[in-house]
């Protein structure tokens, strides 16, 4: 298992060398690759860090590369939307002067920072353009389904409460979270994803990611990874395949059937005990109510003080107002901006949120009569989705890297895409 698990990360980091886009896949699939090297590999859960070093090391290269490689590297890199990422970021970092959570706020900002830079600073100049997104997608797919594969093998990862994760010491246990996400991402990718000219390669890893992020989505309990997954596969399915005749609609109506009856039928066939029970009424509601009483304590705490309407209460003031759980934060993102940031903060992400969705239109607007493009950008967009309620159900700023990557990825290809798919002259 190890050496199956090394062989990927080991592609990955020499094709990453070559070529910028498999950088970026190594840093999006780094947290459940993360997981699968620490369940197989000693040195990895002897010094957990390792992947992430690895990682930030090989993507810093492949952006050095990229700087010097492509035509006008940054264009389309520092956009309106991009110093308003960076602001946000920095505006929480200043407001730990009057956080009522120091030092918990302050370990948070330290911890996220190596993310911020990977995820922020370097991951986005390694795409280009529109055409970039169909190789993504089909590198997320593959490889992400190996790492799927190597985690539901693993006898290493075992569930435990209805939730499939690591034991990484005798009291420390991994995040099923992460390992959901991928599962979710797998769900959208390999339901969306077309190119009629795939090679054998393309059209087995498929349905291979497909199931397989299925049962991971199943088996780590993390019933939002698992919704939205299977929501947006579902919807967007549809939307990458252009209908042209009566026959086609009703190959994407067969294939919508198909998509959600194989959900149903592997539910059915995984869930079972502690995992089924994650799933039942009081458990789903009283998982609501926790996240319902963690916002009011904040928005109470924000509306009684006119100063934080514009300054904020200060970063992770939340684990200091709240009685009503011990968690480190509110778990979502629009919530915290808002509450511990400020209006200015909420308002500058929305424009942000703006620019993403019309990014987003325009984008498919421009491809929807070409079918492969056409895919990939329904791909990003849903994945981009995926992340913004993703972010908003468990998250919190300085943990999102990730998902403003998804996000700043669309902002970057709207930018450096013309009509011929090709920078825009001038």
């Amino acid at each position: 298992m190890g050496l199956l698990v090394l062989s990927i990360l080991a592609v990955l980091v020499i094709g990453s060398l070559f070529r910028r886009l498999w950088a970026l896949t190594l840093a999006m699939l780094m947290y459940p690759l993360e997981q699968s090297l620490q369940g197989s590999v000693d040195q990895f859960r002897a010094f957990p860090p390792l992947a992430n070093y690895i990682v930030a090391a090989v993507v810093g290269l492949a952006a050095i590369r990229a700087v010097f490689a492509m035509q006008r590297p940054f264009f389309g890199y520092f956009t309106r939307d991009w110093f308003v990422t960076v602001g946000i970021f920095a505006w929480s970092a200043v407001s730990l002067v009057w956080t009522p959570s120091m030092p918990q706020a302050g370990d948070l900002v330290r911890e996220g920072v190596p993310y911020f830079i990977l995820f922020v600073l370097a991951a986005p100049i390694l795409i280009d353009g529109v055409d970039d997104l169909l190789e993504l997608s089909s590198l997320i797919m593959v490889f992400g389904g190996l790492v799927a594969l190597t985690i539901i093998i693993n006898p290493e990862f075992n569930i435990k409460s209805g939730r499939l994760g690591l034991m990484l010491t005798s009291t420390v246990r991994s995040s099923p979270l992460a390992i959901g996400e991928l599962g979710g991402t797998l769900l959208i990718v390999s339901s969306l994803f077309r190119s009629p000219a795939a090679g054998v390669v393309l059209k087995l890893a498929r349905p291979v990611a497909f199931v397989c992020g299925a049962a991971l989505a199943l088996y780590s309990g993390s019933r939002g990874q698992l919704l939205f997954g299977a929501a947006f596969a579902l919807a967007f399915y549809p939307v990458a395949r252009p209908v042209r005749s009566i026959a086609s609609y009703a190959a994407t109506a067969i294939g919508v059937v198909l998509v959600g009856g194989t959900l149903v039928l592997l539910s059915q066939l995984l869930l079972e005990g502690d995992m089924l029970r994650r799933w039942q009424g009081d458990v789903l509601s009283a998982g609501v109510q926790v996240r319902q009483l963690n916002t009011l304590d904040l928005f109470r705490a924000f509306a009684a003080n006119p100063v934080a309407w514009i300054f904020g209460l200060g970063w992770n003031a939340f684990s200091s107002i709240t009685d009503a759980s011990t968690e480190p934060y509110s778990h979502s993102l629009l919530v915290d901006l808002l509450a511990e940031l400020g209006l200015p903060a909420l308002i500058a992400f929305l424009i942000f949120a703006v620019d993403v969705f019309r990014g987003s239109i325009s984008l498919f607007r421009e491809w929807s009569a070409d079918e492969q493009r056409r895919a990939a950008i329904t791909v990003v967009m849903a994945l981009a989705l995926y992340q913004f309620l993703l972010v908003n159900k468990q998250g919190y700023l300085w943990g999102a890297g990730l998902s403003f990557l998804h996000w700043l990825i669309i902002v970057r290809v709207r930018a450096r895409t013309g009509t011929a798919g090709a920078l825009p002259d001038g």
